[in-house]
């Protein structure tokens, strides 16, 4: 892994793409547990296909189609190498990559995202069908001192699986208790649409649906066109799955079927 690294720091310098080493590799970089995942480095959307062409280029990296919209993908070998440009919804773009900090790992040297944002960006995934609480609870043991607790907070406000994951670090004394910040109404509902929405795409059952997701006030508001309800209804059906304990204001219009379309709120 070190190797394929030294070569995607190597690769990417040379051909003077923005980049910077996040997930488990970041950690590891920093004195957190060893990684034999995948290597994952984050790019503005705007670069993406540069730092591709840039690996297979100078290293004969394979490049793959994913079928995620959030990043593209390269093997050197049998390692694999993640080129993120959306991480969690959230575009990445100069002022992400300038909280990162060149750091020494192995033969090389390589810009790596500050705990704080390594710990937050695992916290966001954390969901229903998804909340293994081993490997961030093992990153925070091992960067507990790096990392700013408030921040994290603030960042996963309206996320359960980050609240709950955050008091155990409390009752295990990994986190100060005094970490706490407030968190408004607002920013929870603006989380819960920002996690919403990246489900409504990533879901097979509507990931081709014109659906929008938006916070307001207090609400999570769904608007768009479908064309049956069938998908009026699985887009409900998600919607009330990953809304937490927001309510939901229904406006999805349904076009090309018999039946008007209903408005109404899905808790």
């Amino acid at each position: 892994m070190l190797r394929t690294l030294t070569r995607v720091v190597r690769a990417l310098d040379d051909a003077s793409v923005a980049f910077a080493l996040t997930g488990g590799c970041a950690v590891y970089a920093r004195g957190g547990p060893p990684s034999d995942h995948d290597i994952d480095v984050l790019v503005p959307s705007t670069e993406a296909e540069s730092a591709v062409q840039a690996l297979h280029r100078m290293f004969g990296m394979r490049p793959v189609d994913p079928e995620e919209s959030w990043l593209t993908k390269v093997y050197d070998g049998d390692w694999l190498v993640d080129v993120i440009f959306r991480p969690n919804e959230r575009p990445v773009d100069g002022a992400t990559l300038a909280r990162a900090d060149r750091v020494r790992v192995g033969p090389t040297s390589v810009p790596v995202m500050p705990a704080t944002y390594l710990l937050t960006d695992k916290l966001l995934v954390l969901g229903p069908h998804r909340c293994d609480l081993a490997e961030p609870l093992q990153w925070a043991r091992a960067l507990r001192e790096q990392v700013d607790w408030a921040e994290v907070d603030r960042a996963t406000g309206g996320s359960p699986y980050a609240a709950a994951f955050l008091s155990l670090c409390e009752r295990l004394a990994v986190a100060p208790v005094e970490r706490r910040v407030t968190v408004s109404v607002t920013d929870r509902s603006e989380y819960v649409a920002e996690r919403l929405a990246r489900v409504l795409a990533q879901d097979p059952r509507t990931a081709e649906l014109g659906v929008e997701v938006e916070a307001r006030g207090g609400e999570v508001h769904l608007r768009g066109v479908v064309t049956s309800e069938r998908q009026h209804a699985e887009v409900a059906g998600v919607a009330a799955e990953h809304s937490a304990d927001h309510r939901v204001r229904d406006d999805i219009r349904v076009v090309g079927t018999a039946n008007a379309p209903g408005q109404e709120d899905v808790s």
